[in-house]
């Protein structure tokens, strides 16, 4: 090999190098990071009977909606049962409160299939986490619009103390891997004391391609 391939190899491996440093000081610094090493935190895909169970439980007793935080209250507010620190969140950070310990840390999956079979069920709340043009633009069945803003953290918090708790939450975005918005969305409903959230993986992507190819 010539003396002047050597130094071009060398060349392009600086440059691939310093690329990657500037793009991994990029995205931790970014409002909305990617995880480096992927963590398969939700992986465990729900059972049909789980679902079932949850879907078919008498919840007329309870509260169907919670009411709005009062934003002008510098102490640690309960809302029908739920906590949320004095301080308002930022989206994905874990959300303190007594129960804290208690939270779960891994949230089960709904499939394609699950997710059809029980659309039309009034127990299941379903969440989009995208953009509200994304939203806008179309989203699945009747499924409410709750985007983890970095800039709105007030509002976003309000949102998610009105999701009603007493049903079967699964929550969305567009899917696959790269898609963090609904991950970041279930884990903090379920810091807020949320039991029965969800994520649906496959997201809006999924659901579009076989919805137009099972028709």
């Amino acid at each position: 090999m010539g003396q002047k391939n050597k130094i071009l190899i060398y060349e392009i491996s600086g440059i691939i190098i310093v690329c990657a440093m500037m793009g991994i000081i990029y995205n931790h610094f970014s409002s909305k990071p990617l995880p480096l090493i992927y963590n398969p935190e939700f992986s465990q895909v729900v059972e049909d009977s789980e679902i079932d169970n949850i879907l078919s439980q008498n919840n007329n007793s309870q509260i169907d909606s919670a009411k709005p935080i009062n934003q002008n209250s510098p102490d640690i507010s309960k809302v029908d049962g739920k906590k949320t620190s004095a301080e308002v969140i930022s989206p994905g950070k874990e959300i303190v409160s007594d129960d804290s310990q208690n939270v779960e840390k891994k949230t089960k999956t709904f499939t394609y299939n699950q997710l059809k079979k029980n659309l039309g069920n009034e127990k299941l709340y379903l969440i989009d986490a995208r953009n509200a043009d994304l939203y806008n633009t179309a989203h699945i069945g009747k499924a409410i619009n709750i985007f983890p803003d970095n800039d709105n953290n007030k509002e976003y918090m309000q949102q998610l103390m009105n999701v009603p708790e007493n049903k079967l939450i699964v929550v969305y975005c567009d899917g696959g891997l790269q898609c963090e918005l609904s991950r970041t969305v279930a884990r903090d409903l379920i810091g807020l004391g949320y039991k029965k959230v969800y994520v649906y993986e496959g997201g809006w992507e999924e659901w579009s391609k076989l919805s137009v190819s099972n028709k």
